[in-house]
């Protein structure tokens, strides 16, 4: 069997590869993998990294975006979100944001990967989860890049703190906030602990 049909064998709709995938089916595997884009096989997200669309599906089919994240950092530490996640904190925000923050260990950028523009913030961790804890110290870190208003938001985040896991909300701050966002946060908590018990 040709290379090329082995590895045309290997490749399964709606999944995601890399030329190390192809290496052991095929020596040639470069010219291979550029002749399957031509054949509308594999569609090439980036460099070294291909999808493999549904082909006649009547609906585009788009790779699974951890997956597709994962391959393009080769790390599993890092978050996927919207700005719109911000809306879900109860804090009173309301605008609608057409960005999607990659918060990771190794890139800063924005990158288009297969039609979706990423913005890849570098820190010096990531969580491998989202939490509200840490959704919150990112909407401090980015307040400039929001059409809120921070006054109220903050009014709201007094009145609602009890809602978020206290120490894991410090452990945020000390891992993924700016300084000056730490710094906001233990004036917050200073205010709050002043404030007459009802």
């Amino acid at each position: 069997m040709l290379a090329i049909e082995k590895m045309k064998n290997m490749i399964q709709a709606g999944q995601i590869y890399e030329y190390k995938d192809f290496e052991p089916v095929s020596k040639d595997y470069k010219r291979n993998t550029a002749i399957l884009i031509k054949e509308g096989v594999l569609v090439r997200v980036h460099a070294g990294i291909f999808f493999a669309p549904k082909r006649g599906a009547l609906i585009e089919s788009f790779p699974p975006e951890h997956e597709l994240i994962h391959r393009f950092l080769n790390d599993d530490h890092f978050v996927i979100y919207n700005l719109n996640r911000f809306n879900g904190l109860g804090l009173g925000t309301t605008q609608l944001y057409n960005k999607t923050v990659v918060f990771n260990r190794k890139r800063h950028g924005v990158f288009e990967l297969y039609k979706q523009k990423y913005h890849f913030h570098r820190w010096r961790e990531a969580p491998k989860k989202l939490t509200k804890e840490f959704l919150l110290v990112e909407m401090f870190n980015r307040f400039k890049e929001l059409a809120e208003d921070k006054e109220k938001v903050v009014k709201s985040l007094e009145n609602q703190i009890g809602d978020f896991d206290q120490l894991f909300l410090q452990e945020c701050l000390e891992k993924y906030g700016k300084i000056s966002v730490q710094k906001e946060f233990s004036e917050l908590f200073e205010k709050i602990s002043d404030l007459p018990s009802t």
